[in-house]
């Protein structure tokens, strides 16, 4: 919400908040543990980590200047037929 992009890769995205849980579990399924069981106190340093991280999405979210809801649905369904209408060959 921040730089406007779309960033779905966990390590990129981590590159920006350096949070140090995030980059031990993408290590962990690096390394084929990903399922793993977490230790209790794990689970704890990872609750409070995604509230911290909940706290941050909250923040950006009331500082964006985003629309609660989509503003562009008829343009995206226009879009979508035209390109299926072309790739038909109907056009």
């Amino acid at each position: 919400m921040r730089t406007g992009e779309v960033i779905a890769i966990v390590n990129v995205l981590n590159d920006a908040f350096r949070i140090s849980p995030v980059s031990d579990l993408v290590e962990r399924k690096k390394q084929g543990a990903e399922k793993m069981r977490l230790e209790a106190a794990e689970i704890v340093q990872h609750e409070k980590v995604l509230d911290e991280l909940d706290a941050v999405l909250a923040e950006a979210h009331a500082a964006s200047g985003l629309p609660d809801e989509p503003t562009t649905n008829s343009a995206l369904d226009d879009f979508v037929i035209r390109v299926r209408l072309e790739q038909s060959g109907a056009t």
